[in-house]
């Protein structure tokens, strides 16, 4: 695939074939994920990018939909989900921006070779990839607009680095109207006007030269109220005066000097040792590239961010070394021990006498004040091009007074920090590193130990790679270990590594800093009392992350008091901001915080943190249930008797259901904690509460997951009622599997449980569970006989909504034997009591029966009618799941009708909720189950070019009701 944005944004498929995207939203988003091509981009500079600053309520959800339109359109593979955003694969031939950015540094290199030819080739080369302005048509969203803008930048600093290549060559003729244009679209660029005066006068147009300068001393006058430029002016007087030093000046195409140089000072060569080879890192080299300056203005600052150990000196020594060459006046380095236990932080000071001394200037020389030394720094600067790295940064305050004054340098700072003053007030360009890829990772190990010895055991390398969490210095110590010692096994290591309690102890170094342990603490020291507690309980938490208020239950405290906290240990890199409010650790460093608070926080203080985290999660997963009108269990006794100060409360369905599905992984991970932990009540309730939502979403293995999990925790705490909830749960879940035996046995030891606690009511809806089980194996009479079992029992106890849920059931049994008629009147008696009650759930399921008898009595507006209502009722509490099958049903009937476009309307819905639900992988959609999802095949079959499905049109197809199967 080949992805252009130096024009129109341009997809050209692998076939040679354009790939449109219909719509600017879906344009804007793969405008932003190419210009972040192989990043991560999180949902927030997303959101941001397609909505503007007042994005919709819904936008995140409606972004997963561009997303997997997208993934249709360039392919599944090229774009990832990783926990800090989404991320385009793209490789660098495939980007033409990455194309015209590796051309450009080659005609740099070229340059600084004295090989103009070659040099004046390459810009030509990389300027043909243009097609017109940058992102063309997309610039106005706010994140592109930046984009373009730089690109734009670039573009014109190498048209400039391409003139004054073609000025060395004597080729001044061939640039003038070139020059001319460029002139009348950037009047204010000095540059262009000096190239074109250089350019006539070479030519023998001294008089057309001194005119062009008066033009652009009028324009910059009228404009800025400012004069030209003070090379531009004694460009100006060189022509009028007729100097000879102007020939030599466009014949080496540098600026007249307006007096001698000065004798040279020192050139410091300060960089330390580079590693022999860097790992990954592609994206971060090549967005360093593009800092690099080429003419006159802002002094470009890169300040590289992240935890540590992950690479950030690495990263900024190697490239250092790798561009020296277009620093030819040198490189200062200094580590500014920000955050070193052994050393206190330098002062500015301190760091300035040694870059004086660098530059040569004698120590008796150098001012007392920092404000002195300050000044002298920056004019030995002026006009030089030094390139200065600032390793280990404290905070902005330490850097300010080192920062060059002059266009030509570049600053490129490391820190823990994220400097975000040194971002606002300097215009420091951001960069943060991330954990490395499987794919880095493999690399690293690879340039370490070679290729043979990984792929030897490559279930072992993975293994490896997985446990050090993609941190390179954890990878690195790894790596060490294996190669000083050739006959340990990866085997033996990767073992070591999985199964050690004590993880850390394993990527302990030979010093302090090659040990992680030691690394992560230079960070944690310095935090405040408040801060390094927070620091610590949240380590606790076991999901891959962490919301501010899941934070302040763990902490006690009010979300108010966690917000400021938080976001220090953001800033200091020691947790990770994936979401405005949402965080995560990286593994090592969540192991360093749950060590820590092992090591200093009590164990009962521990186990209240723990607590206090389950009775949030349990109290607004309820909350969150009873929004969304799920069924919430009977629970005799909650786990806490109170929903504590921080649990959060819902207005409506919507907001509910967004909780739910963004907190999901952490829901889970919190079940398994709880049962760990001898929460018992707090899992199987947590659980129960969850089983609805995970079902109608589709998250069926993490419905058995729970359920089981659930299971073992009512074993262990000897509870009958809890396994017996938890029996029936399993059972749902082995429904929708098709595992209709293990389905069975856990509903006949419900049964016996329900039975022998004296509770009728859950025997009926065991009953109702078998009747679906026997329905889905084509067991007509036994699943009659089930379903007025459960009918009677739901009568005797007098509650109306079992009732309704059996006299459904039997109406479906009868739609399956075809008898509509007969099923109509048992589903139109159900319709009538949640009619009356306004249970959504059960009225959508009851709906779908009758839409389904109408169907195939051929009555299809009326089955459309029943259709779209339960869509409706299905988006309006969560229910993906249903709402996928009774969209596809839709389609069938308004296929069979002779209505195709409506037809294949309805069945591209269903197929793009179906392909999003996570068990979509498990073939569930074959089956003629109970409760069934057409497969995705079937669908795209039915979306063939004719927009038919395979059957005749106006042939009535058996549909498959969606039946809740436990509640």
């Amino acid at each position: 695939m080949k992805v252009g944005l130096l024009g129109p944004l341009e997809i050209i498929a692998d076939d040679g074939a354009a790939v449109e995207l219909p719509g600017r939203k879906p344009r804007v988003l793969m405008a932003v994920l190419a210009c972040r091509a192989n990043r991560p981009v999180s949902p927030e500079v997303l959101v941001d990018s397609l909505w503007g600053p007042t994005p919709p309520r819904q936008a995140e959800a409606s972004l997963r939909v561009y997303v997997h339109h997208l993934r249709r359109a360039v392919g599944t593979a090229r774009i990832d989900r990783r926990t800090e955003g989404y991320v385009l694969r793209l490789a660098p031939d495939e980007f033409d921006v990455d194309r015209f950015r590796a051309l450009v540094t080659e005609g740099r290199r070229a340059v600084s070779a004295e090989e103009p030819v070659r040099a004046g080739e390459l810009f030509h080369a990389a300027l043909d990839l243009w097609r017109g302005p940058a992102l063309a048509g997309l610039q106005s969203a706010p994140v592109l607009a930046a984009d373009a803008a730089s690109m734009e930048e670039l573009r014109l600093q190498t048209l400039e680095q391409r003139f004054e290549v073609e000025l060395a060559l004597g080729r001044h003729d061939g640039i003038v109207a070139e020059l001319r244009g460029l002139i009348s679209q950037h009047p204010l660029r000095e540059t262009f006007p000096g190239q074109l005066m250089r350019a006539l006068a070479a030519g023998g147009r001294s008089a057309e030269a001194a005119a062009a300068f008066e033009a652009t001393r009028v324009v910059l006058a009228d404009e800025l109220g400012l004069e030209p430029s003070p090379q531009l002016r004694q460009l100006h007087l060189s022509i009028l005066r007729d100097d000879s030093t102007l020939q030599a000046a466009a014949e080496i195409g540098a600026p007249v000097p307006s007096r001698p140089e000065p004798a040279r000072a020192l050139i410091p060569r300060q960089l330390p040792a580079p590693v022999a080879r860097l790992a990954g890192r592609a994206a971060s080299l090549a967005e360093l590239d593009a800092l690099i300056p080429t003419s006159d203005g802002a002094m470009p600052i890169a300040a590289i961010g992240g935890a540590g150990g992950i690479g950030k000196t690495a990263l900024a020594v190697h490239w250092a070394h790798r561009v020296q060459d277009r620093f030819p006046d040198g490189q200062l380095y200094a580590n500014l021990h920000g955050f070193d236990p052994a050393a206190a932080p330098k002062s500015p000071s301190a760091v300035l006498q040694g870059f004086l001394a660098g530059l040569g200037v004698p120590a008796e020389q150098v001012p007392d004040g920092l404000e002195a030394q300050v000044n002298l720094y920056r004019t030995l600067l002026a006009e030089r091009r030094v390139l200065v790295v600032l390793d280990n940064a404290r905070d902005a305050e330490q850097v300010r007074p080192l920062l060059p004054g002059a266009p030509g340098c570049l600053v490129v700072v490391t820190s823990r920090n994220k400097l975000v003053g040194l971002v606002t007030a300097e215009g420091a360009r951001p960069m943060t590193l991330n954990l490395l890829s499987v794919v880095e990772a493999h690399d690293l190990l690879s340039l370490r130990l070679g290729v043979d010895r990984l792929t030897s055991d490559p279930s072992a390398t993975e293994q490896l790679i997985e446990s050090c969490a993609g941190l390179p210095l954890a990878l690195s110590i790894v790596a060490a270990r294996l190669a000083t010692n050739p006959n340990l096994s990866l085997t033996a290591v990767a073992d070591e590594l999985t199964h050690t309690r004590e993880r850390l102890d394993l990527f302990a170094g030979d010093d302090a800093a090659t040990d992680v342990r030691t690394v992560f603490s230079w960070s944690y020291q310095i935090l405040g009392e408040d801060a390094a507690r927070l620091f610590r309980l949240a380590g606790l938490h076991s999901g891959p992350e962490i919301a501010i208020a899941a934070v302040a239950n763990l902490t006690g405290r009010s979300s108010t008091h966690v917000r400021p906290l938080i976001t220090q240990l953001a800033r200091m890199h020691l947790l990770i901001e994936l979401a405005p409010g949402r965080f995560a650790f990286h593994d090592l460093l969540r192991a360093y915080a749950a060590e820590l608070a092992g090591q200093i926080d009590s164990e009962r203080g521990r186990r209240a943190a723990l607590q206090r985290l389950l009775d949030h999660y349990l109290h607004t997963t309820h909350a969150a249930t009873v929004a969304l009108q799920h069924t919430v269990p009977s629970l005799e006794a909650w786990a806490a008797a109170q929903p504590g100060d921080h649990a959060e409360e819902f207005t409506g369905s919507e907001p509910a259901l967004t909780w739910l599905v963004t907190e999901r992984a952490s829901l889970v991970a919190a079940i398994a904690q709880a049962r760990d932990n001898a929460f018992f009540t707090h899992c199987w309730q947590l659980a129960s509460l969850l089983q609805d939502f995970l079902a109608l979403q589709g998250h069926w293995h993490d419905l058995r997951q729970v359920q089981q999990l659930a299971l073992d925790a009512a074993e262990r705490a000897a509870d009958p009622a809890a396994q017996a909830m938890a029996h029936r749960a399993l059972a749902y879940a082995e429904t929708l599997f098709r595992h209709h035996q293990l389905a069975e046995h856990h509903l006949r030891r419900a049964l016996a449980l329900y039975r022998r606690l004296g509770d009728p009511v859950h025997e009926a809806y065991c009953h109702h569970n078998l009747d679906i089980v026997f329905t889905s194996q084509g067991r007509r009479q036994d699943a009659l006989e089930s379903a007025r079992q459960a009918l009677e029992g739901f009568r005797h106890a007098g509650d109306q909504r079992g009732e309704a849920i059996a006299l459904n059931a039997l109406g479906w049994i009868h739609v399956q034997a075809g008898e509509y008629e007969q099923a109509l009147v048992y589903s139109q008696r159900a319709l009538a009591i949640p009619r009356h009650t306004r249970d959504w759930q059960c009225q959508a399921s009851i709906l779908d029966t009758i839409a389904g008898a109408h169907h195939h009595l051929a009555q299809y507006q009326l089955a459309q009618d029943y259709y779209r209502e339960v869509v409706d009722l299905c988006q309006q509490v969560g229910n993906r799941h249903d709402g996928a099958v009774a969209l596809a049903h839709l389609g069938d009937s308004h296929d069979a009708a002779g209505e195709p476009e409506l037809a294949r309307d309805a069945w591209q819905q269903a197929l793009d909720i179906i392909e999003t639900l996570d068990h979509q992988s498990s073939g569930l959609g074959a089956s003629d189950g109970y409760k069934k999802l057409p497969d995705v095949e079937s669908l795209r079959a039915k979306l063939g070019p004719t927009g038919r499905a395979t059957s005749p049109a106006g042939q009535p197809r058996r549909v498959h009701k969606p039946v809740r199967a436990t509640r």
